[in-house]
């Protein structure tokens, strides 16, 4: 908003002026209460390699008119040679050659944002924040994860100023005006966990889009926690909304060397008595590229039983979390099975090093009838076991343990846990898993209900869908959300689960080799580990104590349809 930030350094007492005249005379920028003081990057930093070179697209509000898209190529050319965005507007630049993830930050945006000369707010921004997406192919975009924190009582109206130390990935929150000329940084290392990169929809090695999108600043946009955001509103000028200059370029792809193939070290060649759920353990990741600012970015993992890997593919996924070792999901691999095993490393440009050796060894022969693990069965003779019903059927859970109904002790929280399948899917294991085996990423819950369920099921054909039910022996409280971990992606909120009404059955659709199989391949074999969880820490309470599981409740009709869906035709 090119107007309202010019009279701002026009209006005022004669002292305002005198002092405007001499930068030195300016407050301190960044000195303030906020966590998020990173240095802006000038426009004459050595590191800049270029600029953006060419306008994909632009769009913004009928009445903002001052500036053309072609004023935010090349270098900042100061505070008059902008593109007004207006309230929502966006812009879209291009890069040749593109922008690549490299050490520090990648990019850099300049906004024209002043430094407030005016007592009181001496040293505070009047800044017009954007939003940055970036993509590979100029389809797929992914946002940078933004954050404001700015306090309500310092909400700007329409000539107010932020402190921009509350702000973090957002465009515009370093000065571009009265003498300083600082752009934001943007490092996409920010972005490597976000689903369209492990997806590889979007590659951070080679970024050629960049779209700058106006915060609209009354707080109905939002950041990536939910929180509003604020910026100078209303702007109803033709040089309203943010007014973005120019796109630097900091790192670029360059000449690159894959790194050294990984050496095995657990299980060891021709170990024989393997778990069928082991930890495959590599050694170290290394790279002569990694003085240049390259690291480890993801592992691909393979499991067969044939030792091409052209066959018999038990699991196959590459995770950009489990880097050197991953836990392989609870009774993924048959007993008594001769398997290989394989594993490459990729560098932050996406190169990868050639396969490791191929090691081999024979998983453990026992396996509990059951499918259940020993120490989380139930037993029939006990009383307390008996009066289990968490399908709500009028019998006891223990007594009716089939193909496609399994239940079973949590080894969290004391409590129950079951799984019901369809009668053309057959459970062939299932288990409670403790939630703190698994990795720590970003994404993972703080807490969880009882245990995570871990199973294997089969369907009647590769690829098959399968609809199942898990019940609880406890209520799942409202803000808790049904978990789905695997190696490629990490945890994530699982799409499409369904709480019955009194939340103590929820229902997942999963796919042999797609949407909840962990195993990553599309072999008649569905592996998903899963759990109830939220994201802050807050008390799992509910009027029923976790072993209590008597029948009854305003969710009672939802599970028994379900549960006689189910059971009226598994005979297994």
């Amino acid at each position: 908003m090119l107007f309202k930030k010019t009279l701002r350094l026009l209006v005022g007492t004669i002292v305002l002026i005198t002092v405007a005249m001499s930068s030195l005379a300016l407050a301190g920028y960044g000195d303030h209460d906020g966590p998020y003081d990173e240095p802006g990057i000038h426009a004459t930093d050595p590191e800049i390699k270029g600029w953006a070179t060419g306008v994909a697209d632009s769009s913004r509000p009928d009445g903002v008119n001052f500036g053309a898209p072609g004023n935010v190529l090349g270098a900042p050319g100061g505070t008059f040679d902008t593109y007004s965005l207006g309230d929502g507007g966006h812009i879209t630049v291009m890069f040749d050659p593109p922008i690549a993830n490299g050490p520090g930050p990648d990019f850099a945006v300049w906004e024209n944002g002043h430094v407030s000369i005016q007592p009181g707010t001496e040293g505070l921004l009047f800044a017009e924040l954007m939003f940055v997406e970036v993509s590979s192919d100029g389809v797929h975009f992914i946002r940078f994860p933004s954050v404001n924190l700015i306090p309500d009582d310092q909400v700007p109206g329409g000539f107010g100023v932020i402190d921009p130390t509350y702000v973090l990935n957002v465009a515009g929150k370093h000065p571009n005006g009265n003498g300083e000329d600082q752009g934001t940084p943007f490092d996409l290392d920010d972005l490597l966990e976000d689903p369209k990169v492990l997806s590889d929809e979007v590659d951070l090695t080679h970024i050629r889009y960049v779209r700058l999108v106006d915060v609209i600043g009354d707080g109905s946009t939002t950041d990536s926690q939910g929180n509003p955001m604020w910026d100078p509103y209303p702007t109803p000028f033709g040089t309203g909304g943010a007014d973005p200059d120019a796109v630097g370029v900091l790192n670029e792809p360059r000449e690159n060397s894959p790194p050294e193939p990984p050496e095995l070290v657990f299980p060891e060649d021709g170990e024989a008595e393997v778990s069928a759920s082991p930890t495959l353990v590599a050694g170290a990741f290394f790279d002569v590229d990694t003085d240049l600012g390259e690291y480890h970015l993801k592992s691909e993992w393979q499991v067969a039983t044939s030792p091409v890997f052209d066959s018999g593919i038990a699991f196959q996924v590459q995770s950009h979390t489990s880097l050197t070792s991953i836990l392989l999901p609870a009774a993924l691999l048959d007993p008594d099975t001769h398997y290989f095993w394989r594993v490459r490393f990729f560098d932050s440009y996406g190169v990868s090093s050639a396969w490791s050796e191929v090691f081999s060894f024979t998983t453990a022969e026992h396996v509990d009838a059951a499918g259940i693990p020993e120490d989380q069965q139930l037993d029939p003779s006990d009383p307390e076991d008996v009066r289990v019903d968490l399908n709500q059927d009028d019998t006891p859970d223990v007594n009716q343990l089939s193909g496609c109904f399994k239940v079973f002790r949590t080894v969290v929280g004391q409590g129950y846990m079951a799984l019901g399948t369809p009668p053309d899917v057959t459970i062939e294991h299932v288990e409670a898993r403790d939630p703190a085996l698994l990795p720590d990423s970003q994404a993972k819950p703080d807490t969880f209900v009882l245990s995570l369920i871990s199973f294997r099921v089969t369907v009647s054909h590769p690829g098959d869908s399968a609809s199942l039910v898990v019940y609880f022996s406890q209520p799942i409280p409202e803000n808790y959300q049904w978990y789905k971990y695997d190696a490629s992606q990490g945890w994530y909120v699982f799409p499409g689960a369904v709480f019955s009404v009194d939340r103590v059955s929820v229902r997942v659709n999963v796919k042999d080799g797609g949407t909840g199989d962990a195993d990553g391949v599309a072999n008649g074999v569905i592996i998903d580990p899963a759990g109830a969880g939220a994201t802050t820490s807050i008390s799992a309470a509910s009027t029923a104590s976790a072993r209590q599981v008597s029948a009854g409740g305003v969710g009672g009709c939802f599970i028994n349809v379900c549960w006689a869906s189910f059971s009226a035709l598994c005979t297994r």
